[in-house]
């Protein structure tokens, strides 16, 4: 695989984890999902999660995370109760 390629990708997950993220935080999206879709927003939420996970080991500085933390620490939560 080029290294293009690998960028592309990683740019495509990036963007896709975003939306899903931007759905996901949207009440009547997420309502919707829970009643209709709850397996698909149980791989969101996981998949935030994870997403959530390397951005906290990624980026140290909390001045520079602060307004993705209150989410972060949202979707963990809902991790747990998910594993739970």
């Amino acid at each position: 695989m080029s290294r293009v390629s690998s960028y592309t990708q990683a740019l495509d997950l990036t963007i896709g984890l975003g939306y899903i993220e931007r759905l996901t935080t949207n009440a009547r999206i997420e309502k919707y999902l829970a009643k209709n879709h709850a397996e698909l927003l149980n791989e969101f939420t996981k998949l935030l999660g994870e997403k959530a996970e390397e951005m906290s080991r990624a980026i140290p500085d909390p001045i520079k995370s602060a307004p993705r933390t209150a989410h972060a620490a949202n979707v963990k939560a809902k991790v747990a109760k998910v594993k739970a």
